[in-house]
């Protein structure tokens, strides 16, 4: 069975631990992270040490440029990058999740949509057909992504917000 690294130890990587544990696709579930804390097994700079132990890594981090180093980083490493997804979120069978992503409990992603390298979704966002999250993009809880929106890298959209996009 297989083993999986949170880089992130704080309240969003409890989330993410919490729809991993529901998979119950990992055997074990760690964090790394510079404050430590609860189910640490070190700092974030760890990973490479622990690269032959955990088969699996993502990263919890809100800073969308830190998020992504560390994906790129953690593939270097020979880590396969998981993308957390809730089993009671709604994601299109014709959606493409790029590796990274999280998708948490009661989110929404319709046909044809698109999500980059690292996007988080949050409780209750909804990513209307064919929208496009760009790497790192972060739909916050209830936001909803019109159709056809085509979002620029590392973007946050706030809780609560409508957004049709332009690329930016």
């Amino acid at each position: 069975m297989d083993r999986l690294l949170i880089l992130g130890a704080g309240q969003y990587s409890r989330i993410v631990r919490e729809i991993a544990e529901e998979s119950a696709r990992f055997e074990r579930i760690d964090f790394l992270d510079d404050r430590g804390g609860d189910g640490t097994v070190g700092v974030l700079a760890d990973y490479s040490r622990l690269a032959g132990t955990y088969t699996h890594a993502t990263v919890a981090l809100g800073n969308s440029e830190l998020r992504l180093r560390l994906l790129g980083e953690l593939e270097v490493c020979g880590y396969c990058i998981a993308s957390i997804i809730s089993a009671r979120a709604c994601v299109s069978r014709e959606a493409t999740l790029d590796v990274g992503c999280i998708v948490e409990p009661m989110a929404v992603i319709q046909t044809g949509c698109k999500l980059g390298r690292g996007c988080l979704v949050s409780a209750g966002a909804i990513l209307r057909h064919h929208a496009v999250l760009g790497d790192g993009c972060h739909a916050d809880c209830n936001s909803v992504i019109d159709t056809d929106a085509i979002i620029s890298p590392g973007l946050h959209i706030p809780c609560g917000t409508f957004y049709q996009g332009n690329g930016d």
